[in-house]
């Protein structure tokens, strides 16, 4: 015969609670945090002022070689409203490729003044071999290049000779 089994007291089943409540409190915070690292926040805004208005994106910026060579590449997806931003030390003539990029993309160049150089729409080009790449260049020297969705350039306005602007937000520390 198992002996009876006490009840627990009312102050037992309090540290039980407050023990649950600390436990689940870690874990939101735990958890939230894993989710603002795999977020994408953004790192620059870059607007256009275009006919139709003005024009926002929320941007991953790319401002190191291993940065810029990787760019998009893998991505499955972009945000209609995100884009990746490649800044460059000093204006250069500028040239992109396709490589491993599954997104079709709008290529904006833009010079040191912010105006915008030319827009080149270029498609995925999977299994060519990086010899055959078609090569997106500017016409002129570049200081930053942005790349988004394709046709959305288009979509909003944004020719060559359009303005653009620059901002970054503090990111808070890790």
């Amino acid at each position: 015969m198992e002996p009876p089994m006490k009840e627990l007291s009312k102050m037992t089943w309090v540290k039980i609670l407050a023990a649950m409540l600390i436990i689940a409190i870690v874990l939101f915070f735990v958890l939230r945090g894993i989710a603002n690292d795999n977020a994408s926040t953004p790192e620059a805004v870059v607007w256009f002022e275009t006919l139709q208005g003005n024009v926002t994106f929320e941007c991953e910026v790319a401002d190191t070689d291993a940065e810029r060579a990787t760019g998009l590449m893998d991505r499955e997806s972009l945000d209609a409203d995100a884009g990746m931003l490649f800044v460059f030390e000093q204006p250069l003539d500028a040239t992109f490729w396709m490589k491993n990029t599954l997104i079709p993309l709008d290529i904006i160049f833009i010079d040191e003044n912010g105006t915008v150089l030319n827009i080149e729409e270029a498609v995925p080009e999977p299994d060519v071999p990086d010899a055959d790449l078609t090569r997106y260049s500017s016409a002129g020297q570049a200081k930053w290049v942005l790349e988004v969705n394709m046709g959305t350039s288009s979509d909003n306005g944004i020719v060559p000779g359009t303005r653009m602007t620059i901002a970054y937000p503090e990111v808070p520390a890790r």
